[in-house]
Order: structure tokens, then C-alpha cells, then sequence
């Protein structure tokens, strides 16, 4: 461990590659991510801790077992020890969000031994939908949007008149980034089942097929986002873990900012305690850390594929 975390210490920074997975949602590979090091001591730091993973009551507010979500899975304190820290700041570089925004890391354990055909998590948002859990008393938002009322709502859409004021933001806290430790042999893709395309061809999980779907691979990462970059919500972000049919699958997942953790955390089990918010508001378009390609403007990319989508 030892060893471990002075290599992770001492890494230079992330300088992969990085590639479109989805414009809509958001969603986009960072291969090599992790070195084997790196996932090795993730799983061995984790797993005496692992416990049943839980989601969050809609009604009450209070953590409880779910058939949802059958994984097992612990959380790991912001900065933990020195590889934990070392990963924060590489997210951090890599989604253009301060590492204090983020939530504990979160690592993740899917089997196929769960009832259904193996372990799993399904589709949800990593914002929270009801009015329980949104209250400050049981720990607010998770991720940040505009606010409801007025022109705006809870759909995106734009303003009927130009001239009035846009919604009030709430903390801009828009990524989550899921990471491979291990490669499972069948199974386990990460599925977004509304996004704009879906997979196709042969190798996919009927599970994946769903919608567009992407394959853990041990080292690499999925990053995408909840918000869209003028701030509000993108309900396309409905993501899953599809069931592990083979092979075990373990993973690591941190949240940009917010309140609770989750494949993502999902509006599901994590602490209680919110993470402190950047001092600073991010301009929206500083939210958008996309590849480009010769000749095009980022910006100018994302909203014809919005307003396609």
C-alpha cells in the first residue's frame, strides 16, 4: 500500500486520451485512467468494508436496501490517503471542477450471483426528483440546475421571452465520473437508456441495447454530465448498471459536487454530510471539457447536437 500510494503521489498527470461516447447526454472515455496499481489498491483498500448497497426513500428520506440496487459498495473520505487524493486531483483536471466540489468516492461491487441474472443498478438520475430529499435538512440537491418557478421548469426549454431574467442557479455541480477497476467477462455495461442514439451491433447485453451504452474496461473511466451547460437539468442523463453476467465487476465512482454519493450515486445511498461548494460560480461554458475535432468550434458542436436532440 505503501508503495502504492507514493507511485500514485508522484504520477504525472493524466494525459490520455479522450473520446465522445454520447453529445446527448453528455458522456466521454478517458482511457487509461488507472493504472493497475491504482485499481488493485482501490478493491484491497475497499473491500473489508463492502456492505449491501441502499438507495434513498423518496417518502421519508432515510437510506433502505432496494431490489433496484443489488451491489455492495463503501465510501472513502475526500483525500483519504495520498492515492485517493492523487485521483481526486486527476478528475479534477479532467472535468474542469475544483477537487473541493467533489464527494467521497464511492466503490462498487456487481456479481453475477443477484436475483435477476446478476448484480445490478437501475436506471436513475444522479439529481434527486422528489421533495423530501432536495430540503437542507436531509442534505439538499445533490446536483445543482435552475430553479424551479417562472420561465423556467423542471424540462429544458427555452424562455418565452428573451428579456426575461434567467432562473437563479443553484451550485453548478454537474459530472460524474465512473471508474473501472476491473474488467467483467460478460455484462455490466454502464446503459443510458434515453440518450439520443443506442448501441449497436453484436457483444452488447440485452440489458445495453437499451440505449447507448458503454463497456468497463479495467483503467478506463466514464465521465458525463447532469446539467446541461446553460444549467439545467439533462433528464437524458437517466443512467443504469446493467447486470453482471459473468465475471465480477468493481468499479469506483465520484460525484462533481453536492451532497450524497453513487453508477453513478445515483439519488441513492451516501452520507449525510454535504461537501463544501466551490467559492466561485463557474461560467456554463467553462462546464464544457469536450474533445474537438479540426475545424470546430466546441461550443458551436454541442448546441447543434442539442438542438438535434
Amino acid at each position: 500500500a505503501t508503495a502504492a500510494a507514493a507511485a500514485s503521489d508522484n504520477a504525472p498527470a493524466w494525459a490520455g486520451h479522450k473520446a465522445v461516447v454520447s453529445w446527448s447526454p453528455r458522456a466521454f472515455k478517458l482511457t487509461g485512467f488507472l493504472s493497475d496499481d491504482e485499481c488493485d489498491y482501490l478493491i484491497h483498500t475497499a473491500a473489508p468494508s463492502m456492505a449491501v448497497s441502499t438507495v434513498v426513500d423518496t417518502d421519508t428520506g432515510e437510506s433502505m436496501p432496494s431490489s433496484v440496487r443489488t451491489s455492495t459498495g463503501m465510501f472513502m473520505e475526500r483525500a483519504a490517503d495520498p492515492v485517493v487524493a492523487s485521483l481526486e486531483r486527476r478528475i479534477a483536471l479532467a472535468t474542469d471542477l475544483p477537487a473541493v466540489n467533489g464527494e467521497g468516492m464511492q466503490v462498487l461491487r456487481y456479481a453475477p450471483d443477484g436475483a435477476g441474472g446478476g448484480q445490478r443498478y437501475e436506471a436513475h438520475h444522479d439529481f434527486f426528483n422528489d421533495a423530501v430529499n432536495v430540503k437542507p435538512e436531509n442534505g439538499g440537491q445533490r446536483i445543482g440546475g435552475w430553479r424551479e418557478g417562472g420561465a423556467c421548469g423542471r424540462t429544458r426549454r427555452p424562455r418565452a421571452d428573451p428579456t426575461t431574467p434567467p432562473c437563479a442557479p443553484s451550485p453548478p455541480v454537474p459530472a460524474t465520473v465512473l471508474m473501472y477497476l476491473t474488467t467483467p467477462a460478460a455484462g455490466g455495461e454502464t446503459v443510458f437508456p434515453h440518450a439520443a442514439d443506442k448501441v449497436q451491433g453484436p457483444g452488447w447485453s440485452d440489458c445495453a441495447r437499451e440505449g447507448m451504452s458503454f463497456k468497463p474496461a479495467r483503467g478506463d473511466a466514464l465521465v458525463f454530465y447532469s446539467l446541461h451547460p446553460d444549467g439545467e437539468r439533462d433528464w437524458r442523463s437517466l443512467h443504469g448498471s446493467c447486470p453482471v453476467t459473468s465475471g465480477v465487476k468493481w468499479s469506483a465512482t465520484k460525484v462533481g459536487a453536492g451532497g450524497r454519493g453513487g453508477e453513478g450515486a445515483g439519488a441513492g445511498s451516501a452520507p449525510r454530510r454535504r461537501a463544501p461548494t466551490h467559492p466561485s460560480t463557474p461560467s456554463p461554458l467553462q462546464w464544457l471539457h469536450v474533445t474537438t475535432f479540426p475545424g470546430e468550434d466546441a461550443s458551436e458542436k454541442a448546441n447543434a447536437k442539442w438542438a438535434a436532440g
